[in-house]
């Protein structure tokens, strides 16, 4: 799905996804993707938005406005600009526990639960085909079967470094071996009185492998040029 929205809109819902922690898995592209599903609603003053125990299926994120929660018609609370409102039922599907209405004129985005499954496990499914294919072509695997690399794909995790982060320091032991998929990292070796540069990473290479294999301290220090 696609809804059309403001700019000044779009700002706003991606700031708030990026700091809510469902979404914190997800790059820049992806949040677009959630954002663009999300509808955009517009209450009147005293107009319900949800009722207390109708089934909870969806977030809410509030670009203009005020909105009222209340139980058996009290007033509990207030949110307003800039507040996420129930990402938990996006993840399991619960009654509400409050009945919600709009304080004022007020705007706000919503994304239902169907489309956050839906969109999750078309990410799910995209990292794993291409893990597998940047697996499949690494020289050290190119002999492996497709089976075993959809095994190795499955168990690989996701890290993500910052600009001059050691991903590998020298000398430590080797337990792990890493494959680039976005960003550049450089390869530095240390002697007693020199730290010289040897060669660069980018997305596609992979590397850790030879301590991993021969379980051998880390023969080199990579560090991330750029966020990796």
């Amino acid at each position: 799905p696609y809804w059309n929205k403001h700019r000044s809109w779009e700002k706003q819902l991606f700031v708030v996804l990026s700091n809510c922690a469902i979404f914190r898995q997800f790059s820049s592209d992806d949040l677009y993707k959630f954002l663009h599903a999300m509808e955009i609603h517009l209450r009147y003053p005293d107009e319900f938005v949800v009722e207390e125990g109708e089934p909870g299926d969806s977030l809410f994120i509030i670009l203009e406005g005020t909105l009222v929660f209340s139980t058996s018609q009290e007033s509990v609370s207030t949110r307003t600009v800039g507040d996420i409102i129930d990402e938990h039922n996006v993840l399991w599907s619960s009654p509400r526990s409050y009945t919600m209405k709009a304080k004022d004129e007020c705007v706000f985005a919503k994304l239902l639960r169907t489309d956050y499954i839906n969109l999750c496990t078309r990410h799910n499914f995209y990292q794993r085909e291409r893990r597998q294919q940047l697996l499949r072509n690494a020289k050290l695997l190119e002999m492996m079967s497709a089976e075993n690399i959809a095994k190795i794909a499955d168990v690989l995790k996701v890290r993500a470094y910052p600009a001059n982060a050691k991903i590998i320091t020298q000398g430590e032991a080797g337990h792990e071996f890493f494959i680039m998929t976005a960003g550049e990292a450089k390869v530095t070796r240390r002697t007693a009185d020199d730290e010289q540069e040897h060669m660069r990473y980018k997305t596609g290479d992979l590397f850790g492998e030879v301590a991993l294999l021969k379980d051998m301290p880390r023969a080199a220090t990579v560090t991330a040029v750029t966020k990796v």
